[in-house]
């Protein structure tokens, strides 16, 4: 039974910044195994993966329809999970088949559990999350993955999720929260060291926004790739970042995850090209439990705002600078309230980092 969320579902405030008929990380694809259920939550929706008997990843409620445990708590048993409080097992579409304590000639009860549609693709295991669309209407894709060797992670933060979106557009925040850690900045003893004044250009690429370092020369309108620029960080719906830094050749993509408000997962990858596959070879995704020295330094900075930043955004003054994340700011607004998105399209400016 294919899971379709509705508005009556929850009128939580933390429900309502969860967009809907977007594909979701659920986790890691080496950090599902075929031996055991794993927990996870997107927005309101509490759910438990696992892989059936032929491997492929599978996702339901996590509520076993007998007493309402967690069916993260079982087991899997030839690629159905059954749950851990008495055992009732369900297939991979969440049609219960079997009940451990039925005798000769009792029938299994009509039942099922909630099922969302799954993929697995670039190294991740993903769920949709319906809205007005029970199937989905396109497939995750991440950029740039072929012909690299990644590293991911996963961690909390107790931060609003478009606050995470916009910090990684943010050009001017780096020499002061992460001397000796992001390229082109270095520091001795806490000194900063003199800001080098540089220009940006912030635009609407494919429905997302786009910072490009360097800007188009004067009159010249032709849309860029990313391998032509030094700097291209972008944000997209739902909630994902990329931030490349050609020239440094280091690589981050950030999928964001909402939880509740004020709380979201970040499911991180980043590769280096030192890692790059040049033979062929198929790229590899290794996963740690550590997290990276610049996400923590991040984490720490936003997670200490949170306070204000729920109290409501009346005391914010901004830049030019500053631009970048409004823009994504104004996007997932629109997507939140179903408008189409049409504001400026291209925006050049100074800033100095």
């Amino acid at each position: 039974m294919l899971y379709r969320a509705n508005s009556s579902t929850s009128q939580t405030h933390a429900a309502s910044r969860l967009l809907k008929d977007h594909w979701y990380v659920g986790c890691p694809s080496s950090q599902l195994t075929t031996s055991a259920p794993r927990a996870t939550q997107i927005g309101e929706f509490n759910l438990v993966l696992f892989r059936d008997a032929d491997g492929r990843p599978r996702a339901l409620l996590d509520r076993c329809s007998h007493r309402g445990v967690r069916l993260s708590l079982g087991r899997v048993t030839e690629g159905r999970i059954a749950c851990g409080y008495h055992g009732w097992e369900f297939d991979a579409d969440g049609e219960l088949r079997h009940v451990p304590s039925l005798t000769a000639g009792d029938k299994v009860p009509v039942c099922s559990v909630p099922a969302f549609p799954v993929v697995e693709r670039d190294f991740y295991v993903w769920v949709w999350i319906a809205g007005q669309s029970p199937a989905p209407t396109y497939q995750p894709q991440l950029i740039g993955i072929g012909e690299r060797n990644w590293i991911q992670e996963t961690a909390i933060w107790d931060v609003n999720v478009i606050d995470a979106v916009e910090n990684a557009l943010d050009v001017a925040h780096t020499p002061f929260l992460h001397p000796g850690i992001y390229p082109g900045h270095r520091s001795e003893e806490g000194i900063i060291p003199p800001l080098h004044q540089f220009t940006v250009e912030c635009c609407v690429v494919d429905g997302g926004v786009e910072l490009h370092i360097p800007p188009r020369p004067e009159g010249i309108s032709e849309s860029r790739s990313w391998e032509q620029l030094s700097v291209w960080a972008r944000f997209e719906l739902p909630y994902r970042n990329y931030v490349f830094l050609l020239r440094r050749g280091t690589f981050a993509i950030l999928n964001w995850t909402p939880l509740a408000d004020g709380s979201c997962r970040l499911d991180f990858m980043g590769a280096v090209d030192a890692e790059r596959n040049r033979t062929g070879a198929t790229p590899t995704a290794v996963f740690q439990e550590e997290e990276l020295k610049i996400l923590t330094q991040d984490r720490t900075m936003l997670e200490s705002a949170r306070a204000c930043v729920d109290e409501g955004r009346d005391f914010e003054r901004s830049v030019m600078s500053d631009f970048p994340q409004l823009l994504a700011r104004r996007l997932y607004r629109a997507a939140l309230n179903g408008n189409e998105f049409d504001f400026d399209r291209r925006r050049i400016f100074q800033v100095r980092g």
